[in-house]
């Protein structure tokens, strides 16, 4: 008997969210008089046996007294005590509570789902603006160069390290000499990495040209980078190796903003 109690209240439970609009239907546990009105002392109507279903209507204002309707369409009021309505209105919370928790899930992952959205729109292509200070050759050492850098950058700005997003940057540098004449210009390609909160690394690999002491230079340019990024600002060093025409090594100093 214990065990198909159990199994009806089970049925039930799993039924509430398709029912939770409908009255609750009770089982009467012990044999009890159905009353008139919501006191021992009024006349008394009908008897429900223990096991018979009834239809609750309505509950009295102490909650001591159910109203119900029996099979018969017979309406009394029984104590709650002689049916299993707490043990179902217990259950009805607990559903109540998830269906409220559910929502909850819900409404996070939207804010979630909102916020990704968003981020998606930030990978976009961006232009960054960089003045550059470089040594142009390392047989050189006293004739560094000043410049500039142009980008066109893809990506999240500024790196965002949690989810490993990287900038992707394609661009343009010169620089001219500060002493003699001459100039330097390369092309470049590089992935911004992030290593930890605002700092990063950057590889890069370019093409680069430059007439020094009337000759004309071309080289495949190998380098990385490092530094640190404010929102759209970022202070980085790029150090690297040219090869083929008079091979060299460079240094360079950037102040970039991405905008």
């Amino acid at each position: 008997m214990k065990m198909f109690h159990f199994a009806k209240l089970l049925v039930f439970i799993l039924s509430l969210r398709f029912i939770s609009a409908t009255p609750y239907i009770l089982e009467v546990t012990k044999k009890s008089n159905l009353f008139e009105r919501p006191s021992a002392k009024s006349q008394v109507l009908a008897e429900a046996e223990e096991g018979v279903m009834l239809l609750l209507v309505d509950i009295s204002k102490q909650g001591r007294w159910l109203k119900i309707k029996d099979a018969e369409g017979t309406e009394g009021w029984i104590p709650v005590n002689r049916t299993d309505y707490d043990q179902i209105h217990k259950a009805r919370e607990v559903i109540e509570d998830m269906a409220i928790e559910d929502k909850n899930i819900e409404k996070e992952y939207r804010i979630r789902a909102l916020e990704a959205e968003k981020n998606s729109k930030l990978r976009k292509w961006k232009i960054r603006l960089a003045p550059i200070y470089r040594i142009i050759d390392k047989k050189l050492p006293n004739t560094p160069s000043y410049g500039g850098r142009f980008d066109w950058v893809y990506g999240m700005t500024p790196i965002r390290n949690e989810s490993s997003f990287a900038l992707n940057r394609l661009g343009f540098s010169a620089t001219v000499p500060t002493v003699g004449h001459g100039y330097s210009g390369t092309l470049q390609y590089s992935s911004v990495m992030p290593v930890w909160g605002p700092l990063f690394y950057a590889p890069e690999i370019a093409y680069s040209f430059d007439k020094v002491a009337h000759a004309n230079r071309h080289h495949l340019s190998l380098s990385v980078g490092a530094g640190v990024q404010f929102n759209i600002f970022d202070l980085g060093i790029k150090v690297g190796y040219d090869f083929f025409s008079n091979s060299r090594a460079h240094g360079e100093v950037q102040i970039g903003c991405t905008f």
